[in-house]
């Protein structure tokens, strides 16, 4: 029955030997990948970009609006 005991506790303690040494590869291996890191800070770039540009066009129509009209208004016969 001991050895049945010693066996169990052996097998259990490699386990958890195991399961620790994956946790700890694949947070090596997190820390190591840039590639994701690269690609969600390059979306938020262009997703900022895209935003501004909407945000500096839409300045530019609202300013443009009066001196546009004045131009149609000259044009029209």
């Amino acid at each position: 029955m001991l050895k049945k005991i010693g066996i169990l506790e052996a097998s259990a303690v490699g386990r958890v030997h195991s399961r620790v040494c994956n946790l700890l590869l694949q947070c090596r291996c997190f820390l190591q990948a840039n590639a994701g890191v690269s690609t969600i800070e390059w979306v938020a770039l262009a997703a900022g970009l895209v935003i501004g540009s909407i945000f500096v066009s839409f300045i530019l129509m609202k300013g443009l609006a009066g001196a546009a009209n004045s131009v149609a208004n000259q044009l029209s016969p």
